[in-house]
């Protein structure tokens, strides 16, 4: 892209790490200009979605995930327990009601949404601030400031 928009390499690095990592900043100040450069912009941009959703099948694939993802459960399971019990004071298992159509629906409705609902605003959101946190202090170390 570099040699086709007439910019220096470093300008040309820049913009393709920006738009690999889907950068809402670019890390330069140069846009394509051309059709030609603009033709390479947009393969470089279907390329990144290619290469996140290939990335993204390889890491939901590792055993260290589905660790993750059972150790998540877990806890959801730990969480509705505890929910139940501070609810209704009992450890034991919901029974299950009929539904309208005769199949057997849990009664604990209300814990699931409560569990999904802790995981959407409370657990999620601590891990990404977790994450923003390290990654800033090692950037910030990077970086000198």
């Amino acid at each position: 892209l570099a040699e086709v928009e007439g910019w220096n390499i470093k300008d040309g690095f820049y913009y393709i790490i920006s738009m690999l990592c889907g950068l809402p900043t670019p890390l330069t100040e140069v846009d394509p200009d051309t059709d030609e450069g603009k033709l390479v912009d947009v393969i470089v941009a279907l390329w990144a979605l290619a290469l996140a959703g290939t990335i993204i099948g390889v890491v939901g694939g590792l055993s260290v995930i589905n660790r993750l993802v059972d150790a998540a459960e877990s806890f959801g399971q730990r969480f509705k327990r505890a929910a139940k019990k501070a609810v209704t004071g009992s450890d034991e298992e919901a029974p299950a009601a009929a539904g309208e159509d005769g199949e057997e629906k849990p009664v604990s409705l209300a814990l699931n949404i409560l569990t999904f609902l802790v995981f959407i605003f409370i657990v999620i959101p601590i891990v990404i601030i977790l994450v923003a946190v390290i990654f800033g202090f090692i950037l910030a170390e990077v970086e000198g400031w």
